[in-house]
């Protein structure tokens, strides 16, 4: 049955399979190309299972997650692959953090494969909502801080030529971030976020693909060669962020009351200034 899940997640499919075919036709044989190809490729495979899941609601649960969590690996390995043209990536630190990020990333989705498993031995209710949450929204803070260090990174000059992919991606883990730290809040995912999800997906295509117009396969030379600094805005900002949300979070479970449509708001236009 079509409702507004299945064309939200259906524009966000044709879109993301549009934006492979452009890929394909400009990639010129680099790796970070083809990382790239990976991740628009995965999300239009991700949009698309979950179009079909609201329509027909007969996918697996652990089939719909693991959609998720390739999704979010391909988009992780494509800006740790970015950053890594900084001298920053020959640091430990660096090294740390993407084994950090992609060791979480794996996690969860051994889990969510893993969970018919947890279901027959009794251990389910050992991995709720929660779990996959906070999973999720650690995902979508260290892509925010990615993105933040890909574009302090750059050569102002050139930052014509990436500030689109930066916005787009930012906007992509932004929502995530609102949406899975309310559903960490409320221990329930949204069902209105996450319709919406694939339509606000669908209209930040249109930024990635002029960023893959003006430098296709996302050039070195655009990079700073000298020692870079971590930034930790994005990352203070998002800490801010889910102690406010936690802040509100306690209130009403305190006072009482129930989260409007007027917060949830305020929260979701909070989540894009992170």
């Amino acid at each position: 049955m079509i409702n507004v899940g299945s064309l939200s997640y259906g524009a966000g499919s044709v879109a993301f399979f549009a934006l492979t075919a452009l890929l394909l036709t400009v990639w010129r044989g680099r790796l970070q190309g083809w990382v790239l190809v990976f991740a628009t490729f995965f999300s239009a495979l991700w949009a698309a299972g979950l179009a079909y899941q609201a329509s027909f609601d007969t996918l697996p649960r652990e089939l719909i997650w693991s959609l998720e969590m390739a999704r979010d690996i391909c988009w992780i390995l494509f800006l740790f692959k970015i950053l890594s043209y900084t001298r920053a990536a020959t640091g430990q630190l660096f090294g740390l953090a993407r084994a950090g990020v992609l060791l979480l990333c794996v996690g969860l989705l051994g889990l969510q494969i893993g969970y018919p498993l947890l279901v027959a031995s009794g251990l389910a209710g050992l991995v709720d909502v929660t779990i996959f949450s906070v999973g999720h929204v650690l995902i979508a803070v260290a892509g925010i801080v990615l993105v933040e260090q890909i574009y302090r990174n750059t050569l102002p000059e050139q930052r014509w030529a990436i500030k689109f992919l930066c916005l787009g991606l930012f906007g992509m883990f932004a929502y995530d971030l609102y949406m899975y730290s309310e559903a960490l809040m409320f221990r329930v995912l949204d069902q209105s976020s996450w319709f919406a999800r694939g339509a606000i997906n669908a209209l930040l295509v249109p930024l990635l693909a002029v960023s893959v117009a003006r430098d296709p396969v996302v050039s070195a030379n655009i990079f700073v060669s000298r020692g870079v600094i971590f930034h930790t805005t994005g990352l203070v900002a998002a800490g801010l962020y889910l102690l406010a949300m936690a802040a509100v979070g306690y209130y009403i479970s305190y006072y009482g009351g129930s989260w409007g449509p007027v917060l949830q708001l305020i929260f979701l236009f909070g989540s894009l200034l992170v």
